[in-house]
């Protein structure tokens, strides 16, 4: 005896990927530091840092809004040495 009108409700975490201000986890730990280290290395020009980090934020947010699964297949694709096609 089979009932096909069961439904189970699944929390959104587990269809989602999980995003600090719209990007994945790695991304925004990424941008993070290397805000801090342009701070660093530019001695206090934190403008500088802010910009730099605020175009490339929109840039990474406005493809994570297009394809969720953006960052995902671009680490895959870096982590596979053989690459997309097999050269003769």
């Amino acid at each position: 005896m089979r009932n096909e009108n069961l439904e189970a409700r699944m929390h959104r975490s587990l269809t989602k990927p999980m995003t600090w201000g719209g990007l994945p986890r790695n991304v925004f730990l990424l941008f993070v530091l290397i805000t801090i280290l342009i701070f660093i290395l530019l001695r206090n020009t934190i403008g500088i840092a802010i910009i730099i980090n605020g175009i490339a934020w929109f840039g990474c947010k406005y493809a994570t809004t297009k394809d969720p699964q953006f960052f995902d297949i671009i680490w895959n694709h870096i982590k596979n040495d053989k690459g997309m096609y097999k050269s003769e």
